[in-house]
């Protein structure tokens, strides 16, 4: 050909020498507000999912919504603020209203997230701010005359002894006087407790304070032993595998190194031959060792007629059945 072919209008080709009109295309362009692309901020782009948003174009991720926002729609470029007077509680990503809780109001708080539930400060403390994550204690021993005071100026009068102040459910009274929410895995729905009571076996709570048994639930704690305890008990049964083993091997090499060995004769008197004293086994017969004598002969003149016997067993534990009970009377 004398000439290419221009692709239709609008599109284009990656690279030179295209030779089919199939490679002809848009070119890329940058992601909409509310997509992206990981890769090249450019199209092909994926919508941002529920809980995030994009407000730039071209680019290669969505970002989270804001504590106190929401979005429950995919590709968008903004999160929707939570109705006044409501929060998120400080969680980022939020995809739904429902999200959206009551902030804690003045002499109320929540421990975790400053919004619903909220439980009233004890007896001795007060807050004056919404959404509060804890309440503050009176100064100077004083007390309050009730809970969910909202202000230091309810501070007025002397503390009372300390078994005066009653502890909300959810919390239990502590040796020096404070309240104290009941921790993970237990639960108290009474006033006025010094302990919380535990969750069922297997089961526990997900956040600190419940008030009640059904705030239990199924624990992700497997059971059984540890896998630290298997590992150790592992380690122990190789230890003592190996000297079972061991043992084995050298009771089976002492029987190899003892099989065999011939049943020795010992005869004090050279004139004395096997055959006189009754052994029946084909070893020779040699003198006894300078210094033993025969218990048999009162004289020592008699000591050419001492005899000493020795029998060497043939293996560990076993006797030779061609030696028969030497004959003393015919020495």
């Amino acid at each position: 050909q004398k000439s290419c072919t221009k692709c239709p209008t609008g599109q284009t080709t990656d690279t030179e020498g295209s030779n089919s009109k199939t490679q002809c295309h848009y070119p890329a362009a940058p992601c909409d507000r509310g997509t992206y692309n990981p890769v090249t901020g450019k199209t092909p782009c994926t919508d941002c999912a529920a809980g995030s948003y994009q407000d730039q174009t071209g680019q290669k991720q969505c970002t989270p919504c804001k504590a106190d926002t929401y979005q429950d729609q995919t590709a968008s470029s903004s999160c929707v603020a939570c109705p006044s007077g409501k929060g998120t509680g400080g969680r980022e990503g939020s995809d739904s209203a429902s999200d959206c809780r009551g902030f804690c109001d003045k002499g109320t708080f929540n421990p975790d997230s400053g919004s619903e539930p909220c439980k009233p400060c004890p007896i001795g403390y007060y807050s004056g701010a919404t959404g509060a994550y804890h309440c503050n204690r009176c100064p100077g021993g004083k007390t309050t005359a009730k809970t969910g005071s909202t202000s230091i100026d309810a501070c007025t009068g002397e503390a009372p002894p300390t078994e005066d102040i009653p502890c909300g459910p959810g919390t239990f009274k502590t040796e020096s006087g404070d309240c104290q929410m009941c921790d993970i895995g237990t639960y108290q729905p009474q006033s006025a407790q010094t302990s919380c009571l535990p969750c069922p076996d297997g089961t526990t709570t997900d956040d600190k304070g419940a008030e009640a048994v059904g705030d239990c639930h199924k624990s992700q704690k497997q059971d059984g032993l540890s896998t630290g305890t298997l590992s150790v008990i592992g380690v122990i049964g190789g230890v003592v595998g190996i000297f079972l083993i061991v043992g084995v091997l050298l009771f089976i090499r002492h029987r190899n190194n003892t099989a065999g060995e011939t049943p020795r004769l010992v005869l004090s008197n050279p004139n004395v031959s096997a055959a006189d004293v009754g052994y029946g086994g084909t070893a020779p017969a040699t003198s006894a060792p300078r210094g033993f004598m025969n218990p048999m002969y009162d004289d020592p003149a008699e000591n050419t007629a001492q005899l000493d016997i020795e029998l060497e067993e043939t293996s560990h534990g076993t006797t030779n059945p061609s030696f028969n009970e030497p004959d003393f009377d015919n020495v």
